[in-house]
Order: structure tokens, then C-alpha cells, then sequence
């Protein structure tokens, strides 16, 4: 998702019909080396009553994919039981996490071009695809590969939402909106270990994925049917010749060659070896060649190397990486830790989760209410301390 500019530090411009042209701000230079994409603007501001409702709808698209990467991480210790798969199960969630964060930069260069609606509702798609398979899974292979499959979808929810919010609500009013789908994220994490807990260990483990797919369904009607959003112009040949095909596979290739030894590492194979060692050399060296990719030869980039001249939005990046590594580092290995070692039940581990998880519902909606009194750099040094 792009950075707002103001006027005096705006991208190379950007605007209707899906036709090859070069940039505005370019220089002759520029504009012999490579042309860029004209993208269709999608902003379409729309009155409070359909803000509402869209944002319902978008509200439960977040909460299914974030009840999902928590749910699974309370019924993992009953899942790896049930197929006796000892630290292999380790991959289930490793899986849908390796390919939500492979394929989530695509996401947002994919609704430029194909647009939002139909954007979100393939990604919805691939998710409950990815979930129904899951809960049929008879061996643990099976298992961790949908999950990988789910996550190749759920990964772009979370991201496509804001995206749409960031269409229809005004500038001013964005930091607010923003900030309750950080609500509704904490919420979905606040109740998913319980949930996780009580279907594996009342029901079945499979009715964690399972659980998601009627809320994914209705999710899909409400973007197609409710959303107002604007349609990108132009036939899909066209659109397919744009998209940044060598840009995706750099993108996918790094994000796996790094992902993989960080999961391995320890546990598989030790920290010092080449099995370690050579896919994070090679994952670095592939984001080197994306990034020069990016800013040299792409005509339609996914990642616009220009967004990162600006401190603030740098600033906003690494906060975010901090946020996740803790809140995803407590939410995987807290309830594994409380059911093995301290031996709680699936549902007393996804309790211990609240106070945890509940603070983080209770400290967004304090940020939604001060958006517009603090500037966001005092309330993010005020909770970094906290």
C-alpha cells in the first residue's frame, strides 16, 4: 500500500486507463530509459451510512484471517498429537506464514492493475480453498501444504483492506479508520486461541479451518455486492502484459530463501551450516537484485523504490517489523508453551492469551480517539515505551 503525498512530493503521476506512457515528473533520461504504467485512480470517497457498511464488510474479512493465524496456533499441540508428527507440525503454521508473507507485497500491485474487488475476493478465494482442504487433510504433508496454499490468499486480507479504506475515506479521516481495523485485528486475535482451543479440544481440530469458510463466504458477497468501488479500465490481456512477472519471482524467491533457514535454524539444522547459510546468503543476494530490478527495470514496479526517500514512512516499516515479531512470537509459542511444558488445556492456554492480546484491542482504540489531537510520531514513541 502507498504512502500519502502532498503536493509537493508526489509520485511520478499516476492516472487513468491502463495505457503505456511515460511519467509526467520524469526526466528525458528517464523517459528514454523506460516507460511506466498509467494506473486507474480508484479513490472514491464515499458519504458515512456506506462507509459503515463497507467497513463492516471489510471488518469481516480481517476477522477471518486473523482467527485463523491464531486459532491454529492453540490446536497445534492437538494436531501434531493426532498425527503424531512430533516437530514437523512446527510447519503448519510456518507454512501459511511463509506464503502470506511471500506473496502479500503481489497483492497490492495486483488491485492497481486488476483492481481492488477482484483482487480481494481471489485472494478470499485461495484462503478458503486453502482452509476446506486443510480440514480434510489426512496426513500432516497434506496439512502443511494447503496451509501454504491458504496463505498464498490470506496473507493480502489484512492489506487489501486498508488499501479499500484508504479509497473511500478522506484524507483526514483515514488515521481513524486505520486505526479501527487495528481494533478489529486485536479483537480477531483476542478471541481466535480461545475459539482454537475449544473446537480442538471439544470438537475436532479440523473445525479450525473450517470454521472460517462460512465467514469468508459472506465476506466475498458483501465485496461484491455491497463495495462501491471503482473498476479498472481495459481488457485483461492488456493487464496481464503489465504485470512485473520478473519483480514476483525476485519477491517470492528471497522472501523463501530467507524464511526457510530462519524456520530450520536450531531446530532442523545448526545455525553455522551451509544448509543455513546458503539460503540466506542467496535469499539477501535475490532481494539485492529486486531491489535493483525495482528501480532500474520495471515498468510497473511492485515496491516503488522512491517510497523509501521519505523518514517517516522508513520509521512506520521497522516499527511495524518490531510490532509483528513480538505480537506473532507471543501468539505461536505462548500456547505451545502453556499445553507441553506447563501442561494447561487447549482452551486455559487461549485464556492466558487475553491479557496479552486484550491490551493491544484497549491501546487501539485509545490510538483511534487521539489520531487527531497527537501527531502519530508522539503516540508511537509513547507505546514503543510502553
Amino acid at each position: 500500500m502507498s504512502p500519502t503525498h502532498d503536493k509537493n512530493e508526489s509520485p511520478p503521476n499516476t492516472t487513468l486507463d491502463a495505457t503505456t506512457t511515460t511519467t509526467t515528473d520524469a526526466t528525458p533520461h528517464q523517459k528514454s530509459k523506460h516507460k511506466e504504467m498509467q494506473l486507474t485512480d480508484q479513490t472514491n470517497l464515499l458519504p458515512f451510512k456506506k462507509v459503515l457498511i463497507c467497513f463492516l464488510g471489510l471488518s469481516l474479512c480481517i476477522i477471518v484471517s486473523q482467527l485463523d493465524s491464531v486459532t491454529v496456533a492453540t490446536a497445534l499441540p492437538i494436531i501434531t498429537s493426532s498425527f503424531n508428527a512430533g516437530s514437523v507440525a512446527s510447519w503448519v503454521p510456518s507454512a501459511y506464514l511463509l506464503t502470506s508473507t511471500s506473496f502479500q507485497p503481489l497483492y497490492g500491485r495486483f488491485s492497481d492493475i486488476f483492481g481492488r474487488k477482484a483482487t480481494l475476493t481471489a485472494a478470499m478465494l485461495i484462503f478458503m480453498i486453502g482452509n476446506l482442504g486443510a480440514g480434510f487433510s489426512k496426513t500432516i504433508v497434506q496439512l502443511i501444504v494447503l496451509r501454504g496454499f491458504a496463505g498464498a490468499g490470506g496473507g493480502a486480507i489484512l492489506s487489501m483492506a486498508q488499501i479499500i479504506v484508504s479509497d473511500i475515506v478522506s484524507l483526514r479521516d483515514r488515521g481513524k479508520y486505520q486505526g479501527i481495523i487495528g481494533g478489529v485485528v486485536t479483537i480477531g486475535y483476542a478471541i481466535g486461541p480461545i475459539v482454537g482451543g475449544a473446537l480442538a479440544e471439544q470438537a475436532t481440530w479440523r473445525w479450525v479451518f473450517w470454521l472460517n469458510i462460512p465467514i469468508a463466504a459472506c465476506a466475498i458477497l458483501v465485496v461484491n455486492f455491497v463495495l462501491p468501488l471503482k473498476k479498472v479500465q481495459g481488457d485483461i490481456k492488456r493487464k496481464l502484459l503489465v504485470v512485473d512477472y520478473v519483480g514476483c519471482i525476485l519477491t517470492l524467491v528471497a522472501c523463501t530463501l530467507i524464511i526457510l533457514p530462519l524456520i530450520w535454524g536450531g531446530v532442523t539444522f545448526p545455525w553455522i551450516s551451509g544448509t543455513i547459510l546458503g539460503p540466506l546468503i542467496s535469499g539477501f543476494f535475490a532481494w539485492v537484485l529486486f531491489v535493483l530490478w525495482e528501480a532500474k527495470g520495471a515498468r510497473l514496479p511492485i515496491v516503488p523504490m522512491w517510497i523509501f526517500r521519505h523518514s517517516t514512512v522508513c520509521g512506520v516499516y521497522i516499527v511495524m517489523f518490531i510490532n509483528g515479531l513480538i505480537t506473532f512470537s507471543a501468539m505461536f509459542y505462548l500456547p505451545q508453551f502453556f499445553q507441553v511444558a506447563l501442561n494447561y488445556s487447549a482452551i486455559h492456554a487461549g485464556i492466558f492469551l487475553i491479557p496479552v492480546l486484550g491490551g493491544q484491542v484497549v491501546v487501539s482504540w485509545i490510538a483511534v480517539g487521539n489520531s487527531n489531537n497527537l501527531p502519530p510520531s508522539s503516540m508511537m514513541n509513547l507505546f514503543l515505551r510502553v
